[in-house]
């Protein structure tokens, strides 16, 4: 949020109020409520997951909140259990963003060496051509139904990534090497 706050001020975007939502602090929800009825913004963004939105969408419902056109994150956008006559009135026309694919480094091996053992028995004693031989062969509609839904690693990829850019970050500030490890003894800014 506080990267979309700050690359909306550089562009010259006015953002006229700024909540937050906690399914564990419901009394703040109507509070947001209260915001968005007073408020003259016709676009609302909304970083939150699917459970908040479902919350917020009851909400918009019942004090008849339309009107407002709703950008939404892959974490709600992409729900469809969202989408109902109801929410129809204030979500319609909502957009949002949705990674399509995601590049996961070492995904491949995972899913060859892990899904592939657990669901079709190829094993990791099996050489590579036979692996590649499983890999080919196995029918996947056979698993139709099964609960390891390979389009839901989409939110999964972008939590990975979300880590791996902290990790990185840190590595780059505690200026680490493989040769001599990290620089602990550097005190991080919170800002940093």
């Amino acid at each position: 949020m506080a990267i979309f706050l700050s690359a909306a001020q550089e562009k010259g975007v006015c953002v006229e109020y700024s909540e937050k939502i906690d399914r564990a602090e419901p009394e703040k929800l109507l509070k947001v409520i209260e915001v968005i009825k007073k408020s003259t913004a016709q676009v609302i963004v909304g970083f939150l997951s699917h459970v908040e939105m479902n919350n917020l969408l009851e909400q918009l419902s019942l004090h008849n909140i339309t009107g407002r056109q709703f950008i939404g994150v892959e974490a709600w956008i992409t729900v469809d259990s969202l989408v109902t006559p109801t929410s129809f009135s204030v979500l319609g026309g909502a957009l949002g963003f949705a990674v399509e694919k995601a590049n996961i480094s070492g995904l491949e091996e995972f899913l060859v060496r892990d899904f592939w053992d657990a669901e079709f028995q190829c094993n990791e004693t099996n050489t590579e051509s036979i692996l590649k031989t499983c890999k080919e062969n196995s029918d996947l509609f056979q698993l139709k139904g099964d609960d390891d839904d390979l389009e839901k690693l989409r939110y999964h990829a972008n939590i990975y990534k979300a880590i791996y850019a902290v990790a990185q970050s840190l590595h780059n500030i505690l200026k680490c090497s493989d040769s001599q490890g990290c620089d602990k003894a550097l005190e991080i800014k919170p800002w940093e």
